[in-house]
């Protein structure tokens, strides 16, 4: 059976709707990759590759999973319909940090915080598919869930 590494930062992470999916994949680890997060106001965030490589960073979470799990992950996340494409990208592990643990002024030491790099398969918009919805500047899907919560009531 092959395994290989994948990269979530919404619903399918710990705690997320969609986490069911992963309960069988061992957990790898907290970390972050160079991409830019968006809301896309349907209750899932997007990501988008390369929009300001040197700040945005997007938070989440990285599982060891088979081919089964992949394959029900690309049906997920709509990859044959052009919703998201599927590539590889190199994910910062971070050694006993959550993504709570970042406050402003913390983003900018991730990199002492850092214990391996790896490549993992992560879920991507383009550009043109979140041109209009809002940037998640933290980069945290679930930090800014939370302050949508609070802020409505």
């Amino acid at each position: 059976m092959t395994v290989t590494k994948v990269f979530v930062y919404g619903t399918l992470m710990r705690g997320g709707r969609l986490h069911r999916l992963l309960s069988n994949s061992p957990f790898q680890g907290e970390g972050f990759v160079c991409a830019t997060l968006f809301d896309t106001g349907s209750g899932y965030p997007a990501m988008v590759k390369g929009l300001d490589k040197m700040t945005e960073q997007t938070l989440g979470e990285v599982y060891e999973v088979d081919e089964e799990t992949l394959v029900q992950l690309d049906q997920v996340e709509g990859v044959n319909d052009d919703h998201y494409t599927r590539e590889q990208t190199v994910v910062s592990l971070m050694d006993g940090y959550t993504p709570k643990d970042f406050s402003q002024h913390e983003r900018t030491r991730r990199d002492s915080m850092v214990v391996k790099l790896m490549t993992a398969w992560a879920y991507f918009q383009t550009d043109a598919q979140t041109l209009n919805l809002p940037r998640i500047k933290s980069g945290d899907w679930r930090d800014w869930e939370q302050r949508k919560v609070l802020s409505s009531k």
